[in-house]
């Protein structure tokens, strides 16, 4: 019994340890996500020159950074809940016979109108 609870205080301290060292990475990641957002808001605003108007794809080294546009692309869905009761509300103030598929589309085309990227975006990808 006690050799049991001493394998299971080790197994705890491990996971304890891995865990803390997932905490710092988490956090220097974090930091690094903050300052690659930094750099991507200050490209954006050399983009905007009309001397770069049309660069769509910049290049570094083996990658390939892929520039979109302001009102040129959308944001990811994220709709919560009640933004999601609110346009169910919306549909059915505004339809006599409301159907499942009307509302998919009342959804789709409404939301997606409240999706458009008013800032620019990259992407990048590693060659090879």
């Amino acid at each position: 019994m006690e050799e049991e609870r001493n394998i299971l205080r080790a197994a705890v301290a491990q996971y304890a340890t891995i865990d803390d060292e997932i905490q710092e990475l988490n956090k220097r990641l974090s930091a690094l996500r903050e300052r690659r957002s930094v750099k991507e808001i200050e490209i954006g605003e050399l983009l905007r020159s009309p001397e770069f108007s049309t660069f769509n794809k910049l290049s570094h080294g083996n990658s390939d950074i892929v520039v979109k546009r302001p009102n040129q692309w959308s944001n990811p869905w994220s709709l919560s809940k009640s933004a999601f009761l609110r346009y169910v509300s919306a549909y059915r103030a505004e339809n006599i016979e409301p159907s499942l598929e009307g509302f998919v589309y009342f959804l789709t085309t409404r939301y997606d109108a409240t999706r458009l990227a008013d800032r620019f975006a990259l992407t990048r990808t590693v060659r090879g």
